[in-house]
Protein backbone atom coordinates (compact mmCIF):
# COMPACT_ATOMS: atom_id res chain seq x y z
CA UNK A 1 0.00 0.00 0.00
CA UNK A 2 2.83 2.28 0.81
CA UNK A 3 4.28 1.46 -2.48
CA UNK A 4 1.55 2.58 -4.37
CA UNK A 5 1.25 5.83 -2.46
CA UNK A 6 4.84 6.68 -3.32
CA UNK A 7 4.54 5.87 -6.77
CA UNK A 8 1.44 7.81 -7.69
CA UNK A 9 3.25 10.83 -5.67
CA UNK A 10 5.96 10.74 -8.03
CA UNK A 11 3.32 10.00 -11.41
CA UNK A 12 1.36 13.33 -9.83
CA UNK A 13 4.51 15.34 -9.29
CA UNK A 14 5.74 14.16 -12.63
CA UNK A 15 2.86 15.29 -14.61
CA UNK A 16 2.70 18.60 -12.50
CA UNK A 17 6.48 19.73 -13.80
CA UNK A 18 5.16 18.54 -17.02
CA UNK A 19 2.38 20.54 -17.18
CA UNK A 20 3.83 23.94 -15.44
CA UNK A 21 7.61 23.25 -17.54
CA UNK A 22 6.42 22.80 -21.19
CA UNK A 23 4.20 25.93 -21.64
CA UNK A 24 7.30 27.77 -20.19
CA UNK A 25 9.29 26.30 -23.19
CA UNK A 26 7.33 27.26 -26.03
CA UNK A 27 7.27 30.73 -24.95
CA UNK A 28 10.58 30.88 -24.22
CA UNK A 29 11.54 29.91 -28.07
CA UNK A 30 13.32 32.66 -29.86
CA UNK A 31 11.17 34.73 -32.21
CA UNK A 32 13.21 35.21 -35.52
CA UNK A 33 12.53 38.63 -36.51
CA UNK A 34 11.45 38.96 -40.43
CA UNK A 35 14.47 41.15 -41.72
CA UNK A 36 13.41 44.27 -43.23
CA UNK A 37 13.15 44.63 -46.73
CA UNK A 38 14.83 47.22 -49.09
CA UNK A 39 14.55 47.98 -52.84
CA UNK A 40 17.32 50.03 -54.21
CA UNK A 41 18.47 50.87 -57.46
CA UNK A 42 22.60 51.70 -57.80
CA UNK A 43 24.65 52.39 -60.91
CA UNK A 44 28.31 52.54 -60.35
CA UNK A 45 28.00 53.31 -56.83
CA UNK A 46 30.86 52.59 -54.58
CA UNK A 47 30.70 49.55 -52.91
CA UNK A 48 31.41 51.00 -49.33
CA UNK A 49 27.86 53.64 -49.81
CA UNK A 50 25.90 50.99 -50.69
CA UNK A 51 27.44 48.80 -47.36
CA UNK A 52 26.51 52.04 -45.38
CA UNK A 53 23.29 51.99 -46.95
CA UNK A 54 22.20 48.51 -46.15
CA UNK A 55 23.44 48.47 -42.59
CA UNK A 56 21.79 51.97 -42.10
CA UNK A 57 18.46 49.89 -42.69
CA UNK A 58 19.17 46.90 -40.46
CA UNK A 59 20.13 49.10 -37.27
CA UNK A 60 23.72 47.52 -37.20
CA UNK A 61 26.97 49.14 -36.75
CA UNK A 62 29.58 48.42 -39.73
CA UNK A 63 33.34 48.96 -39.69
CA UNK A 64 34.90 49.20 -43.07
CA UNK A 65 38.58 47.99 -43.63
CA UNK A 66 40.23 50.48 -45.47
CA UNK A 67 41.08 48.04 -49.00
CA UNK A 68 37.16 47.98 -49.29
CA UNK A 69 37.26 49.35 -53.00
CA UNK A 70 35.13 49.06 -56.00
CA UNK A 71 31.74 49.82 -57.95
CA UNK A 72 28.65 48.90 -57.33
CA UNK A 73 25.10 47.86 -60.23
CA UNK A 74 22.54 46.53 -59.32
CA UNK A 75 19.15 46.85 -58.79
CA UNK A 76 17.11 45.03 -55.96
CA UNK A 77 12.98 44.80 -55.63
CA UNK A 78 11.74 44.06 -52.00
CA UNK A 79 14.54 41.53 -50.49
CA UNK A 80 15.45 41.38 -47.44
CA UNK A 81 18.53 43.49 -46.04
CA UNK A 82 21.02 40.72 -45.14
CA UNK A 83 20.37 39.16 -48.67
CA UNK A 84 21.64 42.22 -50.62
CA UNK A 85 24.30 42.69 -48.21
CA UNK A 86 25.37 39.29 -48.80
CA UNK A 87 25.29 39.42 -52.66
CA UNK A 88 27.40 42.95 -52.48
CA UNK A 89 29.69 40.76 -50.22
CA UNK A 90 29.87 38.02 -52.60
CA UNK A 91 30.33 40.04 -55.99
CA UNK A 92 33.22 42.15 -54.46
CA UNK A 93 35.16 39.62 -53.25
CA UNK A 94 34.70 40.46 -49.40
CA UNK A 95 34.04 38.78 -46.46
CA UNK A 96 31.98 39.82 -43.11
CA UNK A 97 32.48 39.22 -40.04
CA UNK A 98 29.01 39.61 -37.60
CA UNK A 99 29.65 40.28 -33.89
CA UNK A 100 26.69 41.02 -32.01
CA UNK A 101 25.29 44.50 -33.62
CA UNK A 102 28.88 44.96 -35.14
CA UNK A 103 29.22 44.09 -38.54
CA UNK A 104 33.58 44.15 -40.17
CA UNK A 105 33.66 44.40 -44.08
CA UNK A 106 36.98 42.67 -44.93
CA UNK A 107 38.77 42.09 -48.05
CA UNK A 108 38.22 38.22 -49.09
CA UNK A 109 42.16 38.22 -48.80
CA UNK A 110 42.81 39.81 -45.55
CA UNK A 111 39.73 37.64 -44.01
CA UNK A 112 42.12 34.50 -45.43
CA UNK A 113 45.24 36.30 -43.60
CA UNK A 114 43.60 36.52 -40.16
CA UNK A 115 42.89 33.23 -40.11
CA UNK A 116 45.92 31.99 -41.27
CA UNK A 117 47.60 33.97 -38.41
CA UNK A 118 44.75 32.51 -36.11
CA UNK A 119 45.51 29.44 -36.93
CA UNK A 120 49.17 29.80 -36.68
CA UNK A 121 48.67 31.46 -33.27
CA UNK A 122 46.85 28.34 -31.79
CA UNK A 123 49.27 25.79 -33.59
CA UNK A 124 52.61 27.41 -31.51
CA UNK A 125 50.19 27.35 -28.38
CA UNK A 126 49.55 23.64 -28.83
CA UNK A 127 53.30 23.16 -29.73
CA UNK A 128 54.61 25.02 -26.74
CA UNK A 129 51.61 23.13 -24.61
CA UNK A 130 53.01 19.72 -25.43
CA UNK A 131 56.62 20.68 -24.95
CA UNK A 132 55.97 21.87 -21.94
CA UNK A 133 54.09 18.81 -21.15
CA UNK A 134 56.88 16.48 -22.07
CA UNK A 135 59.14 18.86 -19.26
CA UNK A 136 56.54 17.90 -16.84
CA UNK A 137 56.18 21.46 -16.19
CA UNK A 138 52.11 22.12 -15.31
CA UNK A 139 50.57 24.76 -18.29
CA UNK A 140 47.78 26.45 -16.24
CA UNK A 141 45.64 28.46 -18.79
CA UNK A 142 44.35 31.96 -16.83
CA UNK A 143 41.69 34.72 -18.22
CA UNK A 144 42.42 38.12 -17.26
CA UNK A 145 40.11 40.92 -18.13
CA UNK A 146 42.36 44.24 -19.22
CA UNK A 147 40.80 47.41 -18.34
CA UNK A 148 42.82 50.80 -19.37
CA UNK A 149 45.97 48.25 -20.58
CA UNK A 150 46.81 47.98 -23.79
CA UNK A 151 46.87 44.30 -25.05
CA UNK A 152 50.11 44.28 -27.08
CA UNK A 153 51.67 45.81 -24.48
CA UNK A 154 50.82 43.23 -21.92
CA UNK A 155 51.25 40.36 -24.61
CA UNK A 156 54.97 41.52 -24.63
CA UNK A 157 55.21 41.60 -21.07
CA UNK A 158 54.22 38.18 -20.78
CA UNK A 159 56.17 37.08 -23.46
CA UNK A 160 59.58 38.90 -21.69
CA UNK A 161 59.59 40.93 -24.91
CA UNK A 162 60.39 44.15 -22.58
CA UNK A 163 57.76 46.56 -21.64
CA UNK A 164 56.10 47.23 -18.75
Amino acid sequence: MKRVNIMSKKVILLIFIIICIIPLLCFAQASKKAAPRVSFDFIDADVRNVLRALTEVSGKNIVISDDVKGKVTMRLDNIPWDDAFDIVIKNNDLAKIEEESLIRVVTLKKFEDEIKKTQTIREEFRKEKLERQKLGEEFVTETVYLSYANPADVEKMLKGDGGG
